[in-house]
């Protein structure tokens, strides 16, 4: 977005602060997917996280989510449009941690982090 110079003063509306959930120099535990590429010729409010890859063995595998399932909702905060770049923070979090995932088909997936990945 642009935001003119004047006035001085401008009501930015409502800014999510998004807390870490990682201490500073901890790893971050391992989801057990990865994230389909997104077209970088999309407008801010079409993008959206797709599952590319549910690594075998891993964490994922067994929470039912599956290649092309399209991530909306992290720990119940929008991850979609402008809210986008929120999954990375949210997602973050130590070995142990159960992550709930809102996808577009309705269904929601818990996935609990595994040993973070070398």
């Amino acid at each position: 977005r642009t935001i003119a110079t004047e006035p001085a003063i401008q009501d930015l509306g409502d800014i999510t602060l998004i807390a870490d959930r990682l201490e500073p120099g901890q790893t971050a535990g391992d989801i057990g997917f990865e994230l389909a590429q997104t077209d970088p010729g999309l407008e801010p409010e079409q993008l959206r996280h797709t599952v590319g890859l549910v690594r075998p063995g891993g964490p994922a595998e067994a929470s039912g989510i599956a290649v092309g399932d399209v991530i909306e909702k992290v720990e119940g905060k929008s991850v979609v449009g402008e809210d986008y770049r929120s999954y990375w923070k949210l997602v973050a979090a130590p070995q142990g941690t159960v992550i709930s995932l809102g996808l577009a088909s309705g269904k929601s997936v818990s996935i609990e982090l595994g040993p973070p990945r070398d």
